[in-house]
């Protein structure tokens, strides 16, 4: 935890020690300097009924602790390195958090799939020195997809400056959302929860924040929309984009080579990798920590491809997999079928909600037929960052989608263990595959070859989709 506060004094440091300093001598003045804020701090707060009637600052952070989730601290996490193209998102976002003093309590959600640096963004965000001026207590807290009402709230009391830390965790939960209230109280706040996953813990915990007309502000980061489908929040969940081709580029350079400058002579080869990850900043992160160890100037290394390194897959698909296993079983079978479509494929919506009746993954609910049910699972699925849209129908419902080549490949890696489904890439001179075990199939090229050589016959899939050369479907 950390603890700092402005200090209207201005402490000067003699000239000739300064010149004396080098760069870790400076850092140490630094550290010096913000213990001295801190205790300036503690007895502020410890005298505070005794002198001004304004609210202390308070400024707290438990993001630097231990308990980061596991899922953020497999092999190399997005938040701990260069992470490109947050400019644009951070003035929104700090514009949309300190537009208006006298507002209402309000909430914004960063929303989208693992990988796309939320934490990274949130967190220039609450350091970036407009927020620091503009709210009277900065909270941070981690959770976690297991976190529930309780856990949001010891952890946000934990950081907030306490007598007795003990006292709190033997505290029944409405007990716990006053003292939290009653700690707020008459400030302009801004309290940061990365990583919640359950739209039911907002609606849980959201009387535990005073809503005064101060211009208070929560920010949440999430993966899927739903999570923050406030009622009275006026402020629409904040999604990210993919990066383009150039923020790839530099990303990539700046997580390999030193000062991020790229050789001419390797630039297209650098540009190639870049481009296969199709702007996740986590797989170009995570490419760029094993490129970084190998000899990044040889042209062998770069003319080798992605797909030979099978360690930046698992490392991304470690990470991916949270969301996965975080759906339920009827929604698993749905996400685990978009395996069976081309990478890149752009998915007819239409067609695929009747594929998924007609594999009985949807039943009729409530009175509601299977196609409207099955319309609701699509758009759980983009919620949860899933799937992406690619156009919609004039009424606004969804036309096309695809889903990002790493889901899908977390799309098959599943489905391998279960059996559920198997593609198979074919040539006019490639003999057709041996019979198949999984329940469903998908040929992709040459479709003519494997249904002249009558191999489905050997087959004991139930569902066959076909795709030729030309992802014809």
């Amino acid at each position: 935890m950390t603890v700092a506060s402005p200090v209207s004094k201005r402490r000067t440091i003699p000239r000739k020690l300064l010149h004396s300093l080098d760069v870790h001598d400076v850092a140490n003045t630094i550290k010096a300097i913000k213990n001295v804020i801190n205790d300036c701090f503690i007895n502020r707060e410890k005298y505070a009924n005794q002198g001004s009637r304004q609210p202390s600052r308070i400024d707290v952070d438990a993001a630097d602790g231990g308990n980061r989730p596991l899922f953020r601290r497999l092999g190399i996490a997005v938040e701990r390195d260069h992470v490109g193209g947050l400019d644009d998102h951070i003035y929104k976002l700090v514009n949309q958090l300190t537009k208006d003093r006298c507002s209402r309590q309000d909430v914004i959600s960063i929303t989208r799939m693992g990988g796309f640096g939320k934490t990274k963004l949130a967190r220039k965000i609450y350091q970036h020195n407009a927020v620091i001026y503009h709210f009277q207590a900065r909270v941070w807290a981690d959770g976690s997809r297991e976190y529930k009402c309780r856990d949001w709230l010891l952890g946000i009391l934990s950081c907030l400056p306490f007598g007795n830390t003990n006292e709190i965790l033997g505290m029944p939960e409405d007990t716990l959302k006053q003292t939290l209230r009653n700690r707020l109280q008459g400030r302009r706040y801004l309290v940061v929860m990365d990583g919640m996953w359950n739209n039911g813990i907002w609606n849980t915990i959201n009387t535990a924040f005073p809503d005064e007309p101060k211009g208070s502000r929560i920010l949440i980061t999430c993966r899927e929309k739903v999570v923050t489908s406030i009622d009275d929040s006026t402020m629409l969940p904040y999604t990210l984009s993919p990066l383009n081709e150039k923020q790839s580029l530099e990303l990539l350079c700046k997580n390999v080579f030193p000062h991020g400058d790229c050789p001419h002579h390797l630039k297209p080869y650098v540009k190639q990798h870049a481009e296969s990850c199709k702007g996740l900043p986590l797989s170009i992160v995570v490419l760029g920590y094993n490129l970084k160890r190998k000899d990044i100037f040889s042209y062998r290394t770069w003319c080798d491809t992605i797909d030979a390194d099978s360690n930046h897959r698992k490392q991304c698909l470690g990470i991916l997999q949270q969301s996965y296993k975080h759906l339920p079983r009827h929604l698993k079978c749905c996400f685990l079928y978009l395996g069976l479509f081309p990478k890149e494929f752009e998915i007819p919506a239409r067609q695929l909600i009747e594929l998924w009746s007609a594999e009985g993954f949807i039943k009729a609910n409530g009175g509601r037929d299977v196609v409207k049910v099955a319309e609701d699972c699509l758009e759980e699925l983009i919620d949860r960052s899933l799937i992406e849209v690619v156009s919609k129908r004039t009424d606004g419902g969804v036309k096309t989608c695809r889903i990002h080549y790493l889901l899908q490949e977390l799309c098959k890696s599943e489905s391998e263990r279960e059996k559920f489904l198997e593609v198979h890439h074919i040539s006019d001179s490639e003999v057709p595959p041996p019979s198949s075990k999984a329940r469903r199939l998908s040929i992709q090229g040459s479709t003519s070859h494997y249904i002249s050589s009558f191999s489905y016959n050997a087959s004991s899939a139930h569902s066959l989709l076909l795709f030729s050369e030309n992802n014809l479907f």
